[in-house]
């Protein structure tokens, strides 16, 4: 997330959709990922817990820049004060890297990464329940095929019984991970009733 887009159509875009999901989600908390944290100030952060429609202390790493160099450090530090009932929002400022990133590697988040965030504060695999949304940005000739195709290959690199779908809305979409199929399932499901008669146009099955 930059500070120059803050305030804009897709802060918007990501703020509805997480108050259209929330009957399904956990309390959300929000890694931002700033590349730019040092132009933000608790005004911007206040602005943008506002538009995502999240409690301001929900937005974790705040005054923390997020840099290529220290981005292990950064995501297990983000995974470690999450509650054990919470569910957690990525928002870089591309989306996720598959193979060699176009562009600058702090523009990404890897498949690690995700992984690390949704199993932080799990002890086995029984209690892997928690859902991962992340923002993605890309440029207008997706569509919806293609989207499921690169959502299930993102799934099967986060790790070993991990699902996804994603919901499209032109140059943005948003992607859902979680080891519970289950809740992938539920929340599937109330988005596609949102969209009615254009879901099969905007919400990807779920992969695998």
């Amino acid at each position: 997330m930059e500070l120059s887009k803050l305030g804009d159509a897709l802060d918007s875009w990501k703020g509805a959709m997480f108050g259209e999901a929330q009957a399904e989600l956990r309390p959300l908390y929000v890694v931002p990922m700033l590349t730019d944290a040092a132009d933000w100030n608790p005004g911007h952060v206040a602005v943008y817990a506002n538009m995502l429609g999240v409690p301001v202390e929900h937005i974790l790493l705040a005054d923390r820049p997020f840099t290529n160099a220290q981005r292990n450090q950064y995501f297990d530090d983000a995974a470690r004060p999450l509650p054990r009932w919470s569910d957690v929002f990525v928002d870089p400022n591309a989306g996720p890297c598959v193979g060699r990133p176009n562009g600058h590697p702090a523009n990404y988040v890897k498949c690690a990464e995700i992984n690390t965030l949704l199993i932080g504060g799990r002890v086995g695999p029984e209690e892997r329940d928690r859902v991962v949304l992340v923002y993605r940005h890309q440029d207008r000739n997706q569509d919806i095929d293609g989207l499921a195709e690169y959502v299930g290959g993102l799934a099967g690199q986060i790790g070993a019984g991990c699902s996804g779908f994603a919901v499209l809305c032109g140059i943005t979409a948003l992607l859902t991970f979680s080891y519970n199929k289950r809740r992938l399932v539920a929340l599937r499901d109330l988005i596609s009733r949102v969209y009615g008669p254009v879901a099969i146009s905007r919400v990807t099955g779920i992969q695998p």
